[in-house]
């Protein structure tokens, strides 16, 4: 019988990561919503640098140790050595934080050699980013050691708090007059509140710093570790430098369609987070065909969930970046686009980094996304000439497909590979006809609205107006083209209707009714998961 492997401890994890990326890059758009109209465009360009070079320090000033940190502890745990755990936790900790402070105090310098006399109030402002830079990057190094216990909802609940109270700042303060300071402020004091309350957690878990681990081994492993993670900042984050060569207006346009885009990634995120402790557990625990197993169904459902998303934002580009940004972003909308293609096709990428990671194969994942990000900025270059900003979008996409076809290889030819390609080209398809029908109807259904509403209203009151009607669309096309190919399994649903209590076995049901499954069945099958 064809139980799903996928245990709810997994679910349960990725959910809480997802709740917190979600709650992150949802208020991060609704406030760079409000920026992109107090700002000026080359301010905003100034601001996605300092995004770029906060995210620099966090994921590259660590040296990887924080992945490496991540994986041996939920290692040792899983085999009893919780002495060892909190050896490897402390090590890796206080050996992280020398470069993190190094490459923090270096970036500070460096942007203030570039744009000094571009900041709000140049006398500030630098000593604010350098503050802001150190407490993230701490507390982002700091929080490995409640990932590999698996406590990402306590996690979630301070990140997603602490991003909020910075955000509320920030939104005030700029739009008072206050600029840069203004959002830098907000960072400082809500990233201190996070890492305040991480840190305390930390004394909790782990109690007084033991040293002594292996530094030869952390290193040897995390040096591969720490080109894979900046190859990976580099694929969010590396254009954006490249791109403000040509000035800081292009790094502003494109920074309004890169952040679009990063949202449509929140549920990917979560999984390559969430589910490190749990792949490297299964690996080190029972061998690399249960791996194998976790990796197929977590592709399965990675797939079903975020083909949509991708596909949908997609052929609802404009509207989108209007609501976005503003009308005078409209022009990004292509760039937008080319993109969310590119995320649609490479979804479960994240999720095979996470699992070579998980079998100690960090040097694979550093050639594929260093490969990805070469092949970006020499196509990016090359197209400049002809295609100008849009080329910085096939040059994304070009990254994301590359890094995602690379990891395939590398996980079928060190580890092997299954995978449910049906569920994958049903997916697939199914969200590619909702594209497809969501964009006819955007194209046509504007100017039917226009038609019917006065003269001079404007245009943002007729996207929010068919926005919403047009998602609810996409969704229903896409359900019921799920329900003609038959992507549920009955056994998934029936699991589900093991696991939830009696008073909600009706939402059970209604799952049965909308995937085309009979409820006997599924009831049928939970009895024999029971015996």
């Amino acid at each position: 019988m064809g139980s799903p492997r996928l245990g709810f401890d997994v679910a349960r994890s990725v959910t809480a990561v997802f709740v917190q990326q979600g709650v992150i890059y949802g208020l991060s758009l609704l406030t760079f919503g409000i920026f992109a109209r107090f700002l000026s465009v080359d301010e905003m360009g100034l601001y996605a640098l300092l995004l770029v070079a906060l995210n620099l320090v966090a994921y590259g000033g660590n040296l990887g140790l924080k992945k490496i940190m991540v994986r041996l502890i939920s290692s040792h745990r899983a085999v009893g050595e919780f002495e060892r755990m909190k050896r490897v936790f402390w090590t890796s900790l206080l050996i992280g934080l020398i470069p993190i402070i190094v490459f923090t105090i270096g970036t500070t310098f460096f942007l203030i050699y570039l744009y000094h006399f571009m900041f709000t109030t140049p006398s500030v402002d630098p000593y604010l980013f350098l503050i802001a830079t150190l407490i993230f990057a701490t507390r982002f190094h700091l929080s490995g050691g409640m990932e590999g216990l698996k406590r990402f909802e306590v996690l979630s609940v301070y990140s997603a708090g602490g991003f909020t109270l910075r955000r509320i700042i920030a939104i005030f303060l700029v739009m008072t007059g206050n600029g840069l300071t203004g959002i830098l402020t907000g960072w400082v004091i809500g990233e201190g509140l996070c890492l305040v309350l991480v840190l305390m957690e930390i004394i909790k878990d782990y109690g007084r710093p033991l040293l002594g681990y292996d530094k030869t081994l952390l290193f040897r492993q995390s040096l591969p570790m720490f080109v894979a993670d900046l190859a990976n900042y580099l694929v969010e984050w590396g254009d954006r430098p490249v791109v403000a060569l040509f000035g800081l207006s292009w790094i502003a346009l494109f920074h309004v369609a890169a952040s679009g885009n990063t949202f449509l990634n929140t549920a990917t995120m979560a999984i390559y987070i969430g589910v490190l402790p749990y792949l490297s557990e299964a690996f080190h625990s029972s061998g690399e065909r249960e791996l194998i197993m976790k990796v197929k169904d977590l592709g399965r459902y990675i797939i079903i969930f975020s083909s949509p998303i991708s596909i949908g934002a997609a052929a609802l580009a404009y509207p989108i970046i209007d609501l976005l940004a503003g009308p005078r972003y409209i022009g990004v909308a292509p760039l937008f686009m080319v993109i969310a293609i590119g995320v649609w096709i490479s979804a479960t990428s994240t999720l095979y980094q996470s699992a070579l990671i998980a079998a100690g194969l960090t040097k694979e994942v550093m050639y594929a996304t260093a490969v990805g990000t070469l092949l970006e900025i020499v196509l990016f270059v090359g197209l400049t000439p002809i295609f100008g900003l849009l080329s910085v979008g096939l040059g994304r996409a070009l990254l994301l497909v590359s890094t995602f076809i690379l990891c395939l290889y590398f996980m079928y030819k060190r580890i092997g590979l299954e995978v449910d390609w049906t569920a994958m080209w049903k997916s697939y398809l199914a969200s590619l006809v909702m594209g497809v029908v969501v964009y006819y109807l955007w194209q046509h259904g504007i100017w039917v609205i226009l038609s019917l509403l006065p003269w001079g209203i404007e245009y943002v009151l007729v996207y929010s107006l068919l926005l919403p009607f047009l998602i609810v669309i996409g969704i229903t096309i896409y359900v019921a083209g799920l329900r003609i190919l038959r992507v549920a399994r009955v056994d998934e649903v029936a699991l589900l209707y093991r696991s939830v209590p009696i008073r909600f076995k009706v939402v059970v049901r209604i799952i049965s009714k909308i995937t085309g499954l009979d409820y006997a069945e599924v009831k049928a099958e939970a009895e024999k998961i029971k015996e």
